[in-house]
């Protein structure tokens, strides 16, 4: 009996070691059979299990394979690759030691590697049926000193794939060619990415955050594919994308590429001029709706030179680009004290390299990068004040910091100071009415009383309203009592006239001056009386652009006015038919303007501004929600009004030009005109001077002077840019200008109350 059981124990040992693995597709089983190295070591025409144990790499690709039963027993695989063959159905969940898998151009519906874990780096199952995927929990292989996992699936039906794990280091993720409508990565966010294309799929909802790209050894990322989906908005942020490809999207309106970290797609290393297919990193083509792209202020040249017909702006987010620190605060005065309003009260960065001012609520916000960085508040009369702390110092070794930098305001001794100005809000048109405000301020530390009062020419213009309501009026006169006006608090006055008709007597043409004065007076002695008064002149016009820049101090200053401010005023009004909810103005300032003496003055609605790059203002007016001019004109409009000194270096030979850009959301900047103001040596100026203008202006030929009646001309003078007298003409009010050469000539005329001088360009 013990030997009978002792066979029986043999024969099942036996057995079990020579176990032999059922392969029924016979394709299958002649591949292995023939395969080398050779596994059918005993040459039995058969594969056993400790045979299929030996196997570690196993190519059977292209062999008329439609069952891959069997392969289970294979549990040794480091390498699978049985593409092109006629599978249906793959089941590898035995292959526990898995790493590399290239199932592709088969036939398959169905693909089951859930519980392969943390082996396999290479996952290729492109050209199959697939309708959903589980990919594995993956696991980087070293690659030329980089870790990487790579996921193929394109050409399938997918609509829903799943990573069972977070792979932290897959390096190509390729799903193009499916049903994909949206994507969810299992709230997982995949890093390291190096390639991901997402073409031809019917994308209509994408999350781009699902997806980062960790920089290359020199600082710029991988390569992003996004051609042939249904997407109408592309947001790509902060995914270090180096190479993009936007094609073939028919529904396709905006891309959003700000703050995409690293700027890798600042000038694409391109020098002006920019020759795009210098550059292959971006591709933007075939996308008939695209209207807007947004990105970083740093990179819009590049991106208009790859779509030169789409409009390229930074303004879809009034954030800057890129990384950045956050300096915020706050600046009261006479703390702990709030009451008093210190709007437009200026901080500084770094002495000036950037600026930002306080708003309407007494909080400010300023950007900035890494290194040493210093905040503190630049006062117009700093002599004033005594500012506590003087100033905030950081070093900044990263990004996302957001440090609060508070100041309190106190005065240092007794100072009275008022200013006023006085800005046109409308132009004058010959009989309809024109709009002004006048702006007071207190600049020192002394609470004051006192009037404002402004001198016009009343037999051509007519009061039609003020607010407040006039304290006193007399020809050629209005005026305004205040009362505790107190330090840093500015207050204005509306003021509406309207301009005499050319039927009226006296007649206003287009080309008329209507000269103003606004004064401001109060009991106590001025320490800057300089700015208590102000003369503006305003020529009539007939039509206009609603959005335009004016310059109140006129086309020429003399030497004595150098010390002062220009202001400028840029008016802007939505004459599309839907709500702006964001205005954006943008200046850049003079090269010939002193950029540190800016300061803000007035404008229409709640405004953030700052100063950046040296010379650019930018004005946001973030959820204006400014009506369209079709449904509510007269709400329609804005303005916003600064001023600023012109360097003291400014010579005869130097013009003052400004332009201003207005963005309305994401349309294309309405682009202003330009304003000049240019620095004339004429002599003694008599601020008594008579009014008079000139036709045609620019002109080929002949100017005519138009002088108000009963004047009498004594001299008149046609000066260049260098003040160089160049021709005198007397008693005549047609002058032949047709010798001169084409450029910017002053015209002088001296009556007997005095000169007076305007600018005209000869053609």
């Amino acid at each position: 009996m013990k030997k009978h059981y002792l066979l029986l124990l043999f024969l099942f040992t036996y057995v079990a070691q020579a176990q032999i693995i059922n392969i029924p597709d016979a394709n299958f089983k002649a591949k292995l059979l023939s395969y080398s190295p050779v596994i059918d070591t005993n040459s039995n025409g058969q594969i056993e299990v400790s045979e299929a144990l030996q196997v570690q790499t196993l190519n059977i690709y292209s062999s008329n394979i439609a069952s891959l039963e069997g392969i289970q027993y294979f549990t040794s695989l480091l390498r699978l690759d049985c593409n092109n063959n006629n599978l249906t159905t793959l089941n590898i969940n035995s292959l526990t030691s898995l790493n590399y898998l290239d199932c592709s151009n088969n036939a398959l519906t169905s693909l089951n590697a859930s519980q392969i874990n943390n082996t396999l780096s290479y996952f290729n199952c492109n050209f199959n049926n697939l309708t959903s995927l589980v990919v594995p929990n993956m696991f980087p292989f070293l690659d030329m000193g980089l870790q990487n996992i790579r996921v193929f699936a394109n050409h399938n039906q997918l609509t829903t794939i799943t990573f069972a794990g977070t792979p932290e280091d897959l390096t190509v993720l390729d799903i193009a060619n499916n049903n994909f409508t949206s994507l969810t990565l299992s709230n997982i966010i995949i890093y390291s990415l190096g390639y991901v294309n997402l073409s031809n799929n019917p994308f209509t909802n994408l999350n781009f955050n699902q997806f980062v790209f960790a920089p290359d050894s020199d600082g710029s990322g991988g390569a992003l594919i996004v051609n042939d989906t249904n997407l109408a908005e592309i947001t790509i942020p902060n995914m270090g994308v180096k190479q993009l490809s936007i094609q073939n999207n028919p529904n396709l309106i905006s891309i959003n590429l700000k703050n995409n970290n690293p700027d890798i797609f600042l000038n694409s290393g391109l020098d002006p001029p920019y020759i795009c297919s210098d550059y292959d990193g971006l591709i933007f083509s075939n996308n008939p709706q695209l209207g807007l792209i947004c990105c970083d202020a740093n990179e819009e040249n590049t991106m208009s030179c790859f779509a030169p017909n789409v409009q390229v702006t930074s303004y879809c987010t009034f954030l800057p680009g890129g990384n950045y620190n956050t300096i915020s605060g706050n600046v009261n005065y006479n703390c702990p004290s709030t009451s008093t309003a210190t709007a437009n009260v200026k901080v500084v960065l770094n002495n000036g390299d950037s600026t930002t001012f306080v708003d309407s609520s007494n909080n400010y916000i300023a950007y900035t990068g890494i290194n040493s960085q210093t905040a503190s508040l630049q006062l117009e009369h700093p002599a004033y004040f005594t500012v506590t702390p003087p100033s905030y110092s950081y070093t900044f070794l990263n990004f996302g910091n957001t440090p609060t930098a508070n100041f309190c305001i106190a005065p240092n001794g007794v100072h009275p100071d008022v200013s006023v100005s006085m800005l046109p809000i409308t132009p004058a048109r010959p009989g309809f009415s024109a709009s002004y405000k006048i702006v007071y301020k207190n600049n020192g530390t002394e609470t004051q009383s006192g009037m404002v009062n402004l001198s016009f020419n009343d037999a051509v213009l007519d009061l039609v309203a003020a607010l407040p309501t006039i304290s006193a009026q007399s020809t050629n006169s209005l005026s305004w009592n205040f009362t505790a006006l107190a330090p840093f608090e500015t207050r204005t006055i509306n003021v509406t006239l309207n301009v005499n008709s050319p039927q009226q007597v006296p007649a206003v043409n287009i080309g008329t001056v209507l000269p103003y004065t606004v004064t401001i007076t109060t009991a106590a002695t001025d320490e800057t009386p300089s700015d208590n008064s102000m003369n503006f002149e305003q020529t009539v016009v007939g039509s206009y652009d609603p959005n335009d820049k004016t310059v109140v101090e006129g086309q020429i200053i003399i030497e004595p006015q150098l010390d002062d401010y220009l202001h400028y005023i840029v008016r802007f009004q939505n004459t599309g038919t839907f709500p702006a909810e964001n205005v954006v103005v943008k200046d850049m300032l003079s090269y010939y303007l002193d950029w540190n003496t800016l300061e803000m003055v007035s404008s229409s609605h709640t405004f953030r501004s700052t100063r950046a790059n040296g010379n650019q203002l930018e004005v946001f007016y973030e959820g204006i929600n400014l009506p369209a001019a079709a449904t509510d004109e007269p709400a329609s409009h804005g303005y916003i009004a600064f001023k600023i000194k012109p360097v003291s270096w400014l010579t005869v030979n130097d013009i003052i030009e400004n332009t201003a850009n207005i963005y309305f959301d994401y349309n294309f900047p309405i682009v202003t005109n330009t304003v000049s103001t240019g620095l004339v040596v004429l002599g003694t100026s008599n601020y008594d001077r008579p009014s008079f203008t000139l036709y045609p202006n620019p002109t080929t030929g002949e100017l005519q002077i138009n002088l108000p009646t009963g004047t009498n001309i004594k001299t008149i003078g046609i000066y260049n840019t260098l003040g160089q007298k160049l021709v005198t003409f007397t008693n005549s009010t047609t002058i032949d200008v047709s010798i001169l050469s084409q450029g910017t000539y002053f015209v002088t005329v001296e009556t007997a109350s005095g000169k007076a001088t305007q600018r005209f360009v000869k053609l």
